[in-house]
This record gives structure tokens, C-alpha cells and sequence, in this order.
């Protein structure tokens, strides 16, 4: 069992983006396939957005969705795949 505090929402985008970038450098995706999500500390959660490079990505790209799916922050739609990573943190 850790000890290490939880993440920040900030921190915890900033780790998303790291992951969704890591992905496509260690060749685990191709080209925008691929995506990921994860829980923030007020039960929101951050998810990539559709169809833009992963190496092109920063954290203002990166979009909050309540776990119903409302954008909550974000200029960009989030994944075609956002019911799944929702209803996998649900």
C-alpha cells in the first residue's frame, strides 16, 4: 500500500498526456488510435480528445466530462470511445 498523496487534478492531466504520448512513442498505438482516461479527484473525469496527434497534444487539449458525459472543460470533442472509458470509471 502507497503513501504517496493523490494526484492533483492538474497532475493528473499532466500524467494523461505523458501516458497518451508514450504510448504512440513506444509504438503500443498508430497515428490518433488509441485512448485513454482516468479519474480526477472530484469524481470527474479527464479523457483525449478525437482525432488529434498525440505528440501535437497539450493539456488545454485535454477534455473533463462528468461521468453522465457532459463536457464540463475543453474546446475539443472528446473520444468517439468516451461511453466505454466512463463506464469504466463509473
Amino acid at each position: 500500500m502507497s503513501n504517496a498523496a493523490p494526484l492533483s487534478a492538474d497532475e493528473t492531466k499532466e500524467q494523461l498526456l505523458w501516458v497518451s504520448q508514450e504510448m504512440l512513442r513506444s509504438g503500443l498505438v498508430e497515428g490518433t488510435a488509441g485512448n485513454v482516461a482516468a479519474r480526477l479527484p472530484d469524481g470527474n473525469a479527464v479523457l483525449t480528445p478525437s482525432s488529434l496527434d498525440y505528440l501535437e497534444m497539450n493539456v488545454d487539449d485535454l477534455v473533463v466530462c462528468d461521468l453522465d458525459g457532459n463536457v464540463l472543460e475543453g474546446h475539443r470533442s472528446p473520444t468517439t470511445e468516451k461511453a466505454l472509458h466512463l463506464s469504466a470509471l463509473r
